[in-house]
Parts: structure tokens; sequence; C-alpha cells
């Protein structure tokens, strides 16, 4: 197919829509056949030294690698240790990812320039094969669905995991599945701030154009009302903004939070009594606080005016932590010894860690340590029976970045008392903090995702701005910050969530940005002066775009080499003029016909360098001749130029 195929130069290759290894929704451990278990044994042969090196790990006792086998979810639970059933399932993660990797090498051997992938999944699933990290590097492009910016239920959160793994590769996430009206601005606006070059638009191929349809044209091809609202929205994204955020960079985020595999194997096989996907996640226990407690801390970051990555266990042992100023860990029951001694690094050279119960109860292959773990003694706990509870406690604490009040506490380990930490009834303590060399650790002996707010968790680490009310100058939770930099320009995205509530009137946007600056509403073209902060109205589900740059923008010169004639070349100069030398500005060239119409393949989304941009225009041997108008606009600014050129015989 890819030789057939290769003429017309496809886009992407898709490899299966939709697909993993088995449906998201069954319990079904696979393989099971000898060609899967002596695969198995191979596989584990290159990672383990000796079957005595194993042994250690996993806390087993084979004799030698023919006993080693597949192991299913109920017997790993019924002998108490995961550590079999943990790693059958990271292997099959493997396989899944080097059946893709396969896959797209075969069809490459016809046609070298092919991207493949299997771009699209449901999120994490116990069953399904899905490890984002090893995906990202089986993938050649994604396609993923971006469920943050939808609202499911956080299983299924995973694009900013896929950015967080590989973002130097092409995202085109789905969207079109939701029917609210702030959820059509929302979401090509989310996927543009957070690393996707486009987006796929469900539904178009749909002649049901009434209430609740995913229809983007009526059978006569005029739009309908989502198809109007999704064009309206993408038109500036096409005409330069997008190609302007393409062509800027996140900076260096400071918080990362752990996407731990194991961890997620983990918490389905401490699950008790759950033998479906559907029990687990519908229960108190471990998969719950896996989800939502990771869910609970990217809330914290991103409505905090800060940014994040997700990392793996695989690039911490990479040094990852490096430039990272907090470590976060949601339900990360399984890390394995080496993990937490980079852990334990950062943190006393200078890191803060924050944590919730059972972090670091495992080992990274899912066998108990014998200890508590090395984690423990970094936060400073010590575990008496290594048991996770999760009964719901009301009761009056002094947290420490809200005051004392009465809460909610869903379950807690039982821990030997510490000092000075406020404690429930049995003597574990609620809440460790200390500090550890030149850091700090946080233990919330909970699941973090039911505590009510856990932004003052974070004060005290950069943030790249403040967000405020109008009426009462607290900070609401409905907005994100996204900055992206291209040099000395600092974009900024600030969306508003529109499934959380925020408060009336406009939202105060405080940059952290150095005095002088000139700030620019990108959406507007509006200048609103050398100053880091705006007030900002925006609708729920809208986005504004601010752009922060050392210099004021004063226009745009259009300097043409001469007139053209049918069948030439025009070529010309754009200039960013400013008052300094200015940045690489992206500049958005149209180019109308005689008659007024515009000529579509004659325009252009410019990126200059250092303010300059060299245009041509092919003119067709059958062009009408006559006076042809070109018009470049600074999509910061929003300052313009027009030029007319004759076109003759």
């Amino acid at each position: 197919m890819a030789a057939e195929e290769r003429g017309f130069a496809p886009i992407f290759g898709y490899i299966r829509d939709e697909t993993s290894l088995v449906s998201d929704a069954l319990a079904i451990d696979t393989c099971s056949s000898d060609a899967c278990g002596q695969r198995y044994r191979d596989w584990l042969k290159q990672r383990y030294g000796s079957i005595a090196e194993l042994n250690a790990e996993w806390g087993t006792a084979y004799a030698d690698w023919a006993e080693v086998g597949w192991s299913d979810f109920k017997s790993a639970r019924e002998a108490g240790n995961l550590a079999p059933w943990l790693m059958y399932r990271r292997f099959m993660d493997w396989v899944w990812a080097d059946g893709i990797s396969f896959s797209a090498q075969s069809a490459k051997k016809a046609d070298p320039d092919a991207m493949l992938a299997l771009a699209n999944s449901f999120g994490l699933a116990p069953f399904s094969g899905r490890d984002y990290w090893l995906l990202a590097q089986a993938n050649d492009y994604t396609m993923e669905y971006p469920y943050e910016a939808w609202g499911s239920t956080p299983w299924h959160y995973h694009f900013e995991a896929v950015r967080s793994f590989s973002p130097e590769i092409v995202h085109h996430p789905w969207i079109g599945y939701r029917h609210q009206e702030e959820a059509l601005h929302y979401e090509p606006w989310w996927c543009a701030l957070h690393g996707a070059s486009g987006v796929e638009i469900y539904g178009c191929m749909s002649l049901f154009a009434g209430n609740n349809s995913w229809a983007q044209v009526f059978p006569t091809m005029q739009l309908t009302t989502r198809g109007r609202i999704y064009a309206e929205e993408c038109e500036p994204l096409k005409r330069g903004i997008g190609k302007m955020l393409m062509n800027a960079e996140r900076p260096q985020a400071p918080v990362a939070i752990l996407w731990s595999q194991p961890s997620f194997y983990a918490a389905f096989g401490l699950t008790e009594n759950a033998e479906t996907v559907g029990q687990a996640q519908a229960r108190p226990g471990p998969y719950r606080q896996y989800a939502y407690s990771r869910e609970a801390f990217r809330q914290a970051v991103i409505s905090t005016g800060r940014q994040f990555d997700y990392l793996c266990e695989e690039q911490i042992l990479d040094g990852a932590l490096d430039g990272y100023e907090c470590l976060m860990l949601p339900g990360s029951f399984a890390v394995g010894p080496e993990v937490c001694a980079k852990i334990e690094q950062f943190v006393r050279g200078g890191g803060r860690l924050i944590a919730d119960q059972g972090a670091g109860l495992l080992n990274g292959v899912g066998a108990n340590y014998p200890d508590g773990g090395p984690l423990a003694g970094v936060v400073g706990i010590g575990r008496t029976d290594g048991r996770l509870g999760y009964e719901t406690t009301e009761m009056a604490v002094p947290l420490p970045w809200l005051g004392e009040m009465t809460v909610k506490l869903r379950g807690h380990e039982k821990l030997a008392p510490v000092a000075d930490a406020p404690s429930y009834d049995d003597g574990s303590p609620i809440i460790v903090e200390r500090h550890v060399g030149q850091g700090r650790t946080v233990f919330l002996n909970c699941v973090a995702g039911e505590l009510p707010d856990l932004r003052g968790l974070l004060d005290g680490l950069p943030a790249f701005a403040d967000t405020g009310s109008e009426a009462d100058g607290d900070a609401p939770r409905a907005y994100e910050v996204v900055r992206l930099d291209r040099g000395d320009i600092h974009l900024y995205g600030v969306l508003r969530d529109y499934r959380i509530e925020a408060g009336p009137g406009p939202v105060r946007i405080g940059l952290q940005e150095p005095d002088g600056r000139h700030l620019y509403n990108v959406r507007t073209g509006e200048y609103l002066g050398q100053t880091g902060t705006a007030e900002l109205t925006i609708e729920p589900g809208g986005t504004a775009l601010l752009a922060s740059i050392p210099y004021a923008v004063t226009g745009v010169r259009f300097a043409t080499m001469g007139d053209a004639r049918r069948g030439e070349t025009l070529r010309g100069r754009l200039t960013v003029l400013a008052d300094a030398t200015p940045g690489d500005h992206v500049l958005r060239v149209d180019v109308l016909r005689p008659d007024g119409t515009v000529a579509d393949a004659y325009c252009a989304n410019l990126l200059s360098r250092a303010g300059v941009a060299d245009l041509q225009v092919p003119f067709a041997p059958n062009d009408p001749p006559g006076d042809w108008r070109i018009t470049a606009r600074d999509i910061i600014s929003g300052k313009q130029t027009e030029t007319v050129v004759r076109v003759g015989e």
C-alpha cells in the first residue's frame, strides 16, 4: 500500500483507528501463548543479568528462566506480589509499541518519507498496551484525543503526556465531539497552545444537521452553526497566529509531574475486589487515587500561572529532573530504588517534592519493599503495615497553605507518629513537611485529589503570570496561562475553561516580565503600553493572546523589485519597523486580484528573521493583468502596509 500511495504524497499514514491490545473496558491478560512466553523470557534476559537478579527485585524464587511465565492479575493479587503480573503488562506494552514500529518500518521500505503512527487512543487502561513513553518512540506523529480540553474521566487524560514525551513531532488532535457552544470556541485554541499544529474536526461527513449533530456543513454546503463557530475560531490561527505559535517554544517549566506506568498498573493491582476496569474506576481505592490525584496536581499547576511537563521514570533516570524546581508524585505507588535515589538527589539539591499516600510503597516492578522503601525516608515517614486505607474522615486540619479548616480526608496509611505533625486518631500523621538538604518535601497522607485546594503547595515557585478577578482579587481557577517564546518575543495564551466557575468581571493578568517591555493584545491588535499587566474580559471558553516584546512596533515596510508580468515571479521584501531591532515576527500577506477577489494561492504566512522576510508571488500566465493589491500585516501588533503592483501582459 505504501508503494501504491507514494506518488500521491500522503500527509500521514494511519496504521489503525482507535485500537488497542484489548478493548479498554476488558480485564483480559494477553498473551499466554508459548511464543509470547519465550519472547517474554528473552525480553527479561535483556534487563536482568541472571535469574538471581530478577528474583531479588521481584521477591520471587524461580530456579531458572524456564519457570518464568505470564501471570494474570487475580493470581498476582492472591499471591500478594504484583511483580510477575506488572512486568508482564510492561512487556505487552513493549510488544504493542514494537508492533507499531515494525508496521511503520515495513511501510518505509516502500516510501522512506512516509509518516506512520497508531495515531489516536483513549488514554490509559490496564490491559490496552498503551505506554505513552514507548508510543512516543514508535509514532512519527499523533492525532490523539485532547480529553483535557473536553472534560471526561481523568483516566482518559493523556494529551499532555503525549505533548511532554514527544514535543518535536507533529500533533493533529481530534476535536468536535462536544456540542456546547463554549467548547467549540475553546478546543481549537487549547490545542494550538498545547503543541498542536492543526486540528481534525470530527463529523464533517454527517448529513444530519439538527440538534446534537456533529455535522459541520449542510447538504447544501452551507456551514452549520457549529461549522461556522469552528471556522471563525480557526481563521485567525490559519492566518498567522498558528504559524507564530508553532514556531515558538515552551520555556522551561518549573514543575514536573510523574507519569508512572508501573504505578498505574500497581494501582489496578492494589484495588481490592475490583475484577473489572469499571469496578476499579467506581470504587474508592488506589486506581481512583492514581487518576484523580494526578488531575488535581495538574489543575493546581495550570490555575496558578505555571506550566508543567509530565516525566516518566526513564526520563528521570536519564537526568531529566535538572531544570525543574518541583516534582509532584500523584498516586505513585511503584517507584524503583534508582528513581528514588534520583529524586532524593533532586530534593537535596534544592528541589521541592510533593506526594500523596502510598508514594514509593512498592518498588519499580510492583514488589513490596521490606522496609517501607527509600522514598519513605526522603519524605520522613515510617510505614507500619504497608496497607492503604480509603475510608473518609471529616476533621479540622491545619493545612499549611490554607490555614485550619474542616475537610473530608479520603484514606490514609498507618504510619508511625511524627512530632509536631497534625495526626489522625490512630496517631498517623496527616501532613509531613520537612527540609532535606537544600530542598523541601511535603507528604499528604490522604488522597490529594480529594483535598479542597492544592494551589498553595506551589507558593514560592516561579510563575509565568498571576491571575486575579477584578471583584475580590482572588485567583480564579478557570484561567490557564500558557507561555511560548520565540527569542525575546514572549507569547501568553489565556484560556478560560468553560467547565470551571469564575467570578464576574474581567480577569487581571500580571505577567512576570521585566519593566520596560511592550504589551500587545494579539487577537484585537491593541497596543496596551509599556506594562506587564492586562485586564481582559474573556467569555467562558474564550481565549486571549498577549505578546510581550522589548520594543514598540511602529509599522511594516514593503519594498518590491519592480512590477511584474504574467508568468513571472514578483519578488519583494517585508520589514517590521520598530524602535529597536525586532525579533522573528510572523507577517500575514494577502494578495488581491484587480477585481478585489483574494488569490488564495498567493497568500502566505511568512516567518521573518529579525523582522525581515522575503516574499515571492509566482503569477500564472493566465492571471488577469492590471493593478494587484498586496497587504502585509504584523501578527503581533496589527500594524500593516499595502502596496499596488501592476501586472502586465
